[in-house]
């Protein structure tokens, strides 16, 4: 929250034009958007992947609504899953190939039909 303050100050003096935070959590995230006089967060990146606990869609939903409104793009991170671990996956594979895909490619789409944009490490499972 303190980091959070002084970028907000650095906001409101105009030495920045936006601010964004990636992987704070839904807890602190809803505690910065309370404060008094916070800026809007611009940008919020979430880790997001097939198979990600449901409470974790939940958050994505309230960010979502953020997202429609103008004011917060979200940006998903990690979408391959822990250490890429989806291109393991036997039935990530089953549905890449049921789609005549690669794995990399099948994630994406998912993932981009969730959020505003992604970031990724690769661009092909490698198979």
């Amino acid at each position: 929250v303190e980091c959070w303050q002084f970028m907000s100050e650095m906001w409101r003096s105009d030495d920045v034009q936006s601010l964004g935070l990636c992987g704070a959590g839904k807890e602190l995230f809803e505690t910065l958007i309370r404060l008094p006089n916070s800026p809007p967060i611009s940008a919020f990146g979430v880790e997001l992947y097939p198979g990600k606990p449901p409470s974790d869609y939940k958050f994505l939903q309230k960010l979502e609504h953020a997202s429609r409104s103008g004011s917060t793009c979200v940006i998903a991170f990690n979408v391959f899953g822990p250490r890429q671990s989806l291109f393991e996956l036997p039935d990530m594979k089953d549905e890449a190939e049921r789609h005549n895909t690669d794995i990399a490619m099948l994630i994406m789409k998912w993932c981009s039909s969730q959020v505003d944009a992604m970031m990724v490490s690769v661009l092909t499972s490698g198979a």
